[in-house]
Order: structure tokens, then sequence, then C-alpha cells
């Protein structure tokens, strides 16, 4: 990022308005996506969510591409919810986001872990997914603010 100081704004003006521009988008998108976070029902709306604030700006490398990570694709923008891989908490194994589905009302039942043997497992991708957006967006808002 740079720094809005008399150099940047002489010779590198044109980038010191981008950046500002997206700062400022960051800084008024970031309570909007916290809601619609809250809100998601499914984990659908939470793959839309994240493919929709990754285009807006909402970039990191925890919300990025990565081969061997959650998000197993080239690009973001353009993301298919079989290279969204969740899971690997709980005893629960780690599987791509399509076959979460199945699992809607499946129990957690004698886990180990001290989660409600009740608890749907489905919840718990939910909220592994919802998290991960939720501190990310948080970091970015964030470093927007300090800069």
């Amino acid at each position: 990022m740079l720094k809005n100081n008399l150099f940047n704004r002489l010779f590198r003006a044109k980038e010191l308005n981008a950046q500002a521009f997206k700062i400022n988008r960051i800084k008024t998108l970031y309570p909007i996506y916290r809601k619609k976070l809250d809100k998601a029902k499914s984990l659908a709306e939470l793959f839309e969510l994240h493919k929709d604030a990754w285009w807006k700006g909402f970039q990191n490398k925890n919300l990025g591409p990565c081969p061997y990570g959650m998000f197993r694709t080239s690009d973001i923008g353009h993301m298919r919810p079989s290279e969204v891989y969740l899971g690997g908490i709980y005893g629960l194994i780690t599987l791509q986001l399509t076959d979460w589905e199945k699992y809607k009302e499946s129990r957690m039942g004698g886990n180990g872990f001290g989660l409600n043997p009740e608890t749907k497992i489905y919840d718990v991708i939910m909220n592994q997914y919802r998290n991960h957006l939720k501190s990310n967006f948080q970091i970015i808002y964030e470093e927007a603010n300090n800069l």
C-alpha cells in the first residue's frame, strides 16, 4: 500500500486515488458483508458471498487460491463449489463444499470434542466457513482503517 505523502501525491496520484477508492469501498461494504454473513443459511450463500467480496476488494492470502488449502482454484472470482474444501475439524474429514450438502441432517453423535451430540454436521461446517470469512474480512477492514 502506498503512503499518502507528497512524493506519492505528485508522482503516483493515479495509484494513490485507486487505493483510496478501494479503501473507502472496503470501509463501506464491511458492515453490509458482516450482516450477510450472519444471515446466511447455507454453504451456497457463503460461497457466493465469498466470491462477491473477492471481486469488491476483500482479498488476502487466506481468502485466496491455494492448491492445498481451502480454496483449490486458480481464481476466486471464477471458483466453483467443487473447488472449496471444508472440514478437517472435530474429527470430520475434508470434503468438497458440494459433498457437505449430503450431511444436512446428520448429527455429530459421540465425538470426543465436547460438542453436543445433537449438533448438525452441516452447522459445524457452516460455522467453519462463516468464521473463516468473518475473521479475514475483519482483518482486511482493520488494515484499511489503519491506512
